[in-house]
């Protein structure tokens, strides 16, 4: 099939309504060598309608992402994308007629290519919604090659060619709507292209309409959520040794206060309450958000067709050698003063346990989904000639860019599949696992750990697992076994540790950094006694109830029915 020209990338999340009137603009379209990619995050999203399109010759793809975040949305929207040429809108615009049309006809014109940008205009304000932001009317075609003191892309309305984002890398899932940081992350884009030496072309014939639907309160919140996605990207950069970055945060903060003493001055309330609103955003955002490099996603189309993003070293997610060993060793090896070690330890055995039944076997290819620093790739060596690491981050050692709901490997690829602590994580657990099997070839297996009892934030999406729950899904793909790991005997000091570790721990590390961890180190002392305690207890109800002691057999029928972690073992069925 003919890869289209053009591939539009729209991300919306419960907004079905304005998103209908995006995809009609984008049905009229004069240009019809394109593709529409819907990056669906919805919490339900439903089938588009088709008759937002009905007649058109664009071709409409829905989407649906596993993952909140803009950000996340569109690396996932670029690594499905076909055509050579990537342009993005947002789910509240309406693109002009001729919009594809003005960008298709600059990006073939002889000379060098551009990322583009155009004319942003403001809708009607419907019912009784505020003027929106993020607007720009210049009427004058401009070219910039180097960073200035304002953002020259904007994220509604732009489009630039897929080598552009195999060179800087696609959008750091770090910024952008659906993140603390809630903006910028076209802005980061923008600054890492003309970094680069890649020209961004302003194109006042290229328009969209920026719909104005947000009331007075919600447009405040918004301002506040730019100041901190900008505040964030100026961090970010800042903390990388860029002066540029704080010439820019204070020019903004001197903007902002401009603005509101005008607004003072002038009795306008709303436009003081927003100014304020952004300043306050852009402080929080450098000062308190944790922005760190760039988290790239999955990359482009590479040859074969195969969805791949190699991580180079230099665009690896910082870490030196040593801190990298340090991590590696803790998981691997962990030490009996730690507060995880019993749920480590347990982890650890029953992998080498499956991985001594591969002796004998030589020359596999094994994927390691999720893998961070591949703690567990040392069980492997001399059995594997192939250990490809796969995680969303380029963490050093990580091979490719990818997630599990969209492997980025031709079927058949891998002989044993790993993934360790990342399944309970998942949003679409048979999405991954149907993915697991896809990539895993005939004769293969699976082998996962995911957690049974663990402590987490309400809020957070992780999964707590029982082992029929488990079972009866992996069943549906293959041949499964589950074994608990660390049971009741193991679990309540488990859970004591992991209590007094992200209470007291963690509290005293957040306040106070270095001096804080200092203060948390007598607590080894607990973690210690905590974890000898329940080894000694599992041995001694152990050897009693393989004495016929009636207690001690009760103690260990309790111990098989609650479980830390869970090991799983899947021969795909083929």
């Amino acid at each position: 099939m003919r890869s289209p020209r053009i591939s539009v990338l729209i991300a919306t999340a419960d907004r079905p309504r304005l998103l209908s009137g995006c995809l009609e603009s984008l049905a009229a379209s004069s240009f019809t060598d394109a593709e529409v990619l819907v990056l669906d995050q919805s919490r339900d999203p439903a089938e588009l309608p088709p008759q937002a399109w009905s007649g058109s010759p664009l071709e409409f793809r829905h989407i649906r992402c596993p993952r909140r975040g803009k950000s996340a949305a569109l690396n996932l929207g670029i690594a499905q994308a076909r055509g050579a040429l990537l342009a993005f809108t947002d789910d509240d615009c309406r693109v002009a007629r001729d919009w594809l049309e003005v960008m298709a006809r600059a990006d073939g014109e002889p000379g060098e290519r551009c990322a583009l940008t155009g004319r942003v205009a403001g809708g009607d304000p419907e019912g009784n919604a505020a003027v929106a932001p993020s607007l720009r009317e210049d009427p004058e075609e401009k070219i910039y090659r180097a960073p200035i003191c304002r953002d020259v892309l904007f994220g509604n309305n732009m489009a630039l060619p897929v080598e552009f984002l195999r060179k800087v890398g696609p959008f750091d899932e770090g910024l952008g709507p659906g993140t603390e940081a809630q903006a910028a992350e076209d802005n980061d884009l923008g600054y890492r292209l003309l970094r680069a030496g890649f020209p961004i072309r302003y194109l006042p014939g290229m328009a969209v309409i920026h719909r104005f639907w947000r009331k007075d309160e919600e447009q405040v919140g918004l301002y506040r959520g730019y100041g901190v996605g900008q505040g964030t990207f100026y961090g970010k950069h800042a903390r990388r040794g860029d002066l540029h970055m704080l010439t820019r945060m204070a020019r903004s903060l001197w903007d902002a206060g401009r603005d509101a003493g005008g607004a003072a001055v002038l009795g306008r309330r709303y436009d003081f309450r927003t100014s304020t609103a952004f300043a306050a955003g852009l402080l929080r955002g450098f000062f308190r958000s944790a922005p760190g490099p760039v988290r790239r996603g999955r990359g482009s189309v590479g040859d074969g067709g195969e969805m791949s993003s190699p991580v180079s070293p230099e665009r690896a997610v910082a870490a030196s050698e040593r801190e990298v060993r340090r991590v590696v060793r803790r998981i691997s090896r962990a030490r009996v003063w730690q507060y995880d070690y019993l749920m480590l330890r347990e982890i650890g055995l029953g992998l080498a346990r499956e991985a001594a039944t591969l002796n004998g076997k030589a020359g596999l290819s094994v994927l390691d989904v999720g893998c961070k620093y591949k703690p567990y790739r040392g069980l492997f060596e001399g059995r594997a000639s192939r250990y490809v690491g796969l995680d969303l981050q380029a963490y050093r050692g990580v091979e490719v860019r990818g997630d599990a709901i969209h492997l980025p490997f031709r079927s058949d690829s891998f002989d044993l599949l790993l993934c360790t602590q990342v399944f309970h994580m998942l949003r679409d657990f048979r999405g991954a696992l149907s993915e697991f099997v896809r990539v895993t070839r005939r004769g293969g297996r699976v082998l996962l750990t995911t957690i049974g009892t663990w402590p987490y934030p309400p809020a957070s999406h992780l999964h707590r697992w029982s082992r029929r729950e488990l079972e009866e899904l992996l069943s549906e793909f293959g041949e499964a076994r589950v074994e608990e790991t660390g049971g009741y005997l193991q679990l309540v000091p488990q859970m004591a540790n992991a209590f007094v570790a992200m209470g007291v721990e963690g509290h005293l590390t957040a306040k106070y950094g270095r001096a804080g961890r200092a203060l948390a180190f007598p607590l080894k002392g607990i973690y210690l006694g905590m974890n000898l305690l329940a080894l000694g207890c599992e041995k001694t109800v152990r050897a009693a109830a393989g004495a016929g002691l009636g207690v001690a057999v009760s103690l260990k029928v309790l111990d098989a029915h609650l479980a830390i972690n869970y090991l799983a073992v899947l021969i795909p069925r083929k």
